[in-house]
């Protein structure tokens, strides 16, 4: 928990000196013809896509079975190849609302689809990249812990 802390200050002081010097932190997120010019498949919308993902990580943390859940998600990457970012957003947004026993298994979810190949690195990267990016905003909706929960559950990740 101290190492998330510092981590969460770490980010904290960093997003400030940034926004004070107009700077903007470079970093790889994958190649941009993998990341920013796909869009959703024509007939989904964004609020689909995270109903849907929502849908899917209430069924699991009811559940408890990521065996199903590595199933379901497969099926819905199938569906919606090459926009794993916002599932990624959309499972840790998700997950700070919950106790820490359901953070652990949306983190220990995430990990196993990215073993299972049905997340990428990069996407990874992209779907935690935007939620410290907008940190400041989670803390007022999520709670003013949820920078240490977010770090913490990156670290978990890494």
């Amino acid at each position: 928990l101290r190492g998330a802390r510092a981590l969460a200050s770490a980010m904290s002081k960093t997003a400030k000196a940034n926004q004070a010097t107009g700077k903007i932190a470079e970093a790889s997120f994958g190649a941009e013809d993998e990341a920013l010019g796909q869009g959703l498949p024509a007939h989904w919308t964004l609020e689909a896509l995270e109903k849907r993902v929502q849908a899917l990580l209430d069924s699991y943390l009811s559940s408890a079975k990521s065996a199903d859940a590595i199933k379901s998600f497969k099926d819905f990457a199938a569906e919606t190849p090459g926009f794993f970012d916002e599932v990624v957003v959309c499972a840790l947004r998700t997950a700070l609302g919950c106790k820490e026993k359901q953070r652990k298994m949306v983190t220990d979810l995430l990990g196993l689809l990215y073993k299972e190949q049905v997340l990428d690195r990069s996407s990874l990267v992209r779907g935690y990249a935007t939620l410290i990016c907008t940190w400041q905003a989670l803390a007022s909706t999520k709670g003013g812990e949820s920078s240490v929960y977010l770090a913490e559950m990156l670290l978990t990740c890494i």
